[in-house]
């Protein structure tokens, strides 16, 4: 979403600004390349404020400066306000709007603080970069999560809904505060909850989908991104699509359910084999190197994307958070995530999808992670939710076939990396291992239980523990001299 390193003495220096970037002093702060995001700068009363978000900054006209507390509750755009001042303690304050997306990290170098959506801009600052050793095993047990100390030590996230506050003493975080949780409830007499299902949808992608130039749907077949496509067919007709494509018999099916929906939209579609570049070779690979917050088909779903030739897309929406939504207790926590009103899966998934895109300049939507979306489903009674009822009452509604919504194979990425992993060889990946040097991880063990499965068979429990390790030693090479 941005990239700043901003000096705590700076906070008496003139501005200069344009649409996207500033300068002051030695500070520097500039949003990411896109026409989805807005920037502002304001300097009054010796205190510098900057906004970037979706849309302009809500308390722009306000002649004095409001409390960040009001843009931590902000729920219908992605956006941080920074504020810097100096009224006998020098600070950096920030605070992040309550919708998921672009990751932001964070660390510090005593007089200045460093943000970006860049991981390795945020390394870069640290001397002498080494592992965290509890964020490491976290991820290598669990993968991906919403924890606030990340990978490397002194490297820090700031999730939704959060603020920091950076000063000579350090950073301090504040998590999200809760809100009340929205109850299941039941219908009234005539009610067309589909109907306002996908209006909902469709409302959370208008600002985004109007603004863009050239509009892309991660359109697998499933049940969730076909909701967003439908949605999103009724804000403009000239939509692009595109997906990953499985193999054999499933791969058949997959095309044929998502040519009836490609057809009954109009979409401009483009799709590429799912094993194109398989999760494990993608390792191999500079970009998949960078972050922990990552996707294992992300070369697959980038070949398709990149099969618009010249596309010049600058947007893309998928269904991520569809899971959440059938969901009862979306807003548990283990004790060492940090506190959020947003589903920790969903925060998970929706940070994961985000680099991918916007290393190549694309803004990402996804409306089913919304507020108003999620407080939607949730008032709805659970038989409407479980099994994704809702979505297939949906999808039947917006004139699918019945072979569209009750396929006879299960549409699982899983299987190819099961093959992927059964030709993989791990012993020569790990020859030399930083995650087993710091003694991160039993990597013995580890790579006793690979060769067993050559013989028994890869379940997806080893293949993710596989990927994370693998993932993990691939990004402390790139970081960890």
């Amino acid at each position: 979403m941005l990239s700043a390193k901003l000096n705590l003495k700076d906070v008496h220096s003139a501005i200069e600004h344009d649409t996207s970037r500033a300068t002051f002093g030695e500070s520097t702060i500039s949003k990411f390349k896109s026409k989805h995001l807005q920037f502002s700068a304001v300097s009054r009363d010796g205190v510098i404020e900057f906004w970037i978000g979706e849309d302009e900054d809500p308390y722009l006209g306000i002649d004095r400066s409001v409390p960040l507390e009001q843009y931590r509750d902000i729920d219908d755009q992605q956006g941080i306000k920074i504020r810097i001042s100096n009224d006998g303690r020098a600070r950096v304050e920030l605070a992040r709007t309550d919708v998921t997306g672009s990751p932001i990290y964070i660390s510090n170098t005593g007089s200045q603080i460093i943000i970006s959506w860049k991981i390795e801009e945020v390394v870069a600052s640290i001397a002498n970069p080494l592992p965290n050793e509890q964020s490491c095993k976290q991820f290598l047990s669990h993968g991906p999560k919403p924890i606030r100390e990340q990978i490397i030590k002194g490297l820090y996230m700031l999730w939704p809904g959060e603020a920091c506050i950076f000063d000579k003493t350090g950073l301090s975080f504040h998590e999200a505060t809760s809100r009340d949780i929205v109850q299941s409830g039941v219908l009234s007499n005539s009610a067309v909850a589909t109907e306002h299902f996908i209006f909902l949808i469709s409302q959370s992608l208008e600002r985004a989908v109007k603004k863009s130039e050239r509009t892309a749907i991660e359109l697998s077949g499933g049940y969730d991104s076909s909701c967003v496509a439908i949605a999103a067919a009724q804000l403009r007709s000239d939509l692009y699509s595109y997906a990953a494509l499985q193999l054999g018999a499933v791969g058949i099916q997959q095309n044929e359910r998502r040519q009836e929906l490609v057809s009954s939209l109009g979409l401009i579609d483009a799709t590429a084999p799912a094993n194109s570049t398989l999760p494990f070779a993608a390792l191999n690979l500079k970009e998949c190197s960078r972050t922990p917050y990552d996707d294992m088909f992300r070369m697959s779903c980038v070949n398709a994307l990149e099969k618009h030739d010249g596309g010049d897309i600058d947007l893309v929406l998928t269904g991520i958070g569809g899971d959440e939504l059938t969901m009862e207790n979306t807003v548990g926590r283990e004790e060492w995530e940090v506190n959020s009103r947003i589903a920790s899966s969903a925060i998970d998934a929706s940070t994961s999808r985000s680099d991918m895109f916007m290393r190549r300049d694309i803004w990402l939507v996804q409306p089913l992670t919304s507020r108003r979306v999620v407080d939607f489903c949730r008032a709805l009674p659970q038989s409407m939710r479980q099994g994704r009822m809702l979505s297939v009452l949906s999808l039947a509604r917006a004139g699918l076939s019945d072979g569209f919504l009750f396929p006879r194979y299960g549409e699982h990425f899983g299987v190819m990396s099961q093959h992927e992993a059964s030709m993989f060889d791990f012993d020569k990946a790990f020859a030399e291992s930083l995650i087993a040097d710091f003694n991160l991880i039993d990597l013995d063990a580890l790579l006793v239980d690979a060769r067993k499965a050559t013989v028994h068979g890869f379940n997806f429990e080893l293949i993710a523990r596989l990927w994370f390790a693998l993932k993990l030693e691939t990004i402390l090479r790139r970081y960890v001299s």
